[in-house]
């Protein structure tokens, strides 16, 4: 062997062992609102795609899915959830076509990426690695679309966790109803009446009937009579105070209430005032306060 062949051969052996050895390809792709590419896969190695964001499919605030036309030679690795990447591959026992193409069809976080996807019996044009990145701006309204969305879904699960929460208290009333039905009650004549004058000469009347006391509750009815023949009057609130007579001093009690919520001209409407006995001392007075558009009525008994 010549000294020149010689050389060749070294020279070559050493190409060959430095291709083989090669670190594995990369490449960074900017995300945009329609990103394309084109990538070869050499058989028996696979494609890592990642994102600068997890992928999950269940996800709402970066849903996530993927279309690929060609699984059966384009096969996808399982994914993990939780995981911002996933794993193209064709399986090593693969005999590629120049026909094996294919097209997978990403869309993640309001992006549209379309790969085109071919085989090659040249490893050196594997790429092992595709790594997505996003500029500030795209990041940015990124994360500011994830917070819109995590508030949409919290506000609707506050929503629904307060509908079953307005189901069982409803729930819970109605059986409370029930067990009053059990009870006959004691029935207390009030008979307390209270006159609202307007500037207009318009009156507003407040009555307070009677209360039927129950072994835990008491219930408090009333009614508002309006004499003005033009005007309407809104009912705003209702309250009931304990008055300590040494003092005056207004007690706000923990009451339910039923009120309407206007009384029509010439016309009267009745509500009522719930409150448990426990809170109620015999030794100070009752005070029931209206509250309306033209002032407050104050019934004292």
């Amino acid at each position: 062997m010549t000294a020149r062949l010689l050389w060749l051969y070294v020279l070559l052996a050493w190409l060959l062992s430095g291709a083989a050895s090669a670190a594995p390809k990369h490449i960074d792709v900017e995300l945009k609102a329609l990103t394309t590419l084109t990538l070869k896969f050499y058989p028996g190695m696979g494609t890592r795609f990642t994102f600068p964001f997890v992928l999950d499919s269940e996800d709402d605030y970066v849903p996530y899915t993927n279309d690929n036309t060609n699984s059966a030679v384009f096969v996808p690795v399982k994914r993990q959830q939780g995981r911002n990447f996933f794993v193209i591959t064709v399986p090593p026992d693969h005999v590629s076509q120049q026909h094996d193409i294919g097209n997978m069809f990403i869309t993640v976080a309001g992006y549209q990426i379309s790969v085109e996807l071919h085989t090659t019996p040249h490893r050196r044009e594997h790429v092992a690695d595709v790594r997505f990145v996003m500029g500030e701006k795209a990041r940015e309204d990124l994360i500011q679309h994830a917070i819109a969305q995590r508030s949409k879904a919290l506000e609707q699960a506050w929503q629904e966790k307060f509908a079953q929460l307005e189901q069982q208290t409803d729930k819970a009333a109605l059986a409370k109803v029930g067990m009053l039905a059990l009870y006959q009650p004691e029935q207390r004549n009030i008979k307390e009446e209270s006159v609202l004058s307007l500037k207009n000469g318009d009156e507003t009347v407040l009555f307070v009937d009677n209360a039927l006391v129950y072994p835990q509750y008491t219930i408090y009815a009333f009614s508002i009579e309006n004499d003005s023949a033009i005007n309407h009057v809104a009912v705003r609130d209702a309250k009931l105070f304990a008055i300590d007579d040494k003092s005056g001093q207004k007690i706000p009690l923990d009451a339910a209430r039923q009120i309407p919520k206007r009384v029509e001209p010439r016309g009267a409407a009745q509500g009522v005032i719930v409150v448990e006995n426990r809170s109620l001392d015999p030794d100070k007075r009752l005070s029931l306060e209206v509250l309306t558009d033209g002032g407050n009525i104050q019934a004292v008994w």
